[in-house]
Order: C-alpha cells, then structure tokens, then sequence
C-alpha cells in the first residue's frame, strides 16, 4: 500500500479538502449538545451517589 502523501508531493491540496472553521450555529449547536451531556452526566452521578446513599439505608435529599 502506497503512503497518500508520496502522490501528492510538492502540490497544493484542492481546496474542498482544506479545513473551514465552524460557522456561528455550529458553535452554539455544539455549545448547547455539551451543556446537554454535562447535564445528563450530573444526573446520571447524582442518581448513582443516590443508589448508593440508599443501599446503606439513608434517603437523599432532593430525590
């Protein structure tokens, strides 16, 4: 298997393949997607801490 590079040694790649930075949705899509999993996360910790407090037989705050 031939390396890729080695095809195009010495020209400039077409523009298509170069990297775009995010457009301004794209960032706020993003931003909110990882505030979403960053809640699902806490509740998911919160959920497990709480199993946890019930198996040793104290009730959670909040539950």
């Amino acid at each position: 298997m031939s390396n890729p590079w080695d095809r195009n040694e010495g020209k400039l790649q077409p523009t298509s393949l170069r990297l775009q930075p995010p457009a301004r949705g794209q960032i706020a899509k993003l931003e909110a997607a990882k505030r979403a999993v960053a809640k699902r996360q806490a509740a998911d910790d919160y959920d497990m801490v709480a199993e946890r407090l019930r198996y040793r037989g104290i009730e959670p705050v909040g539950a």
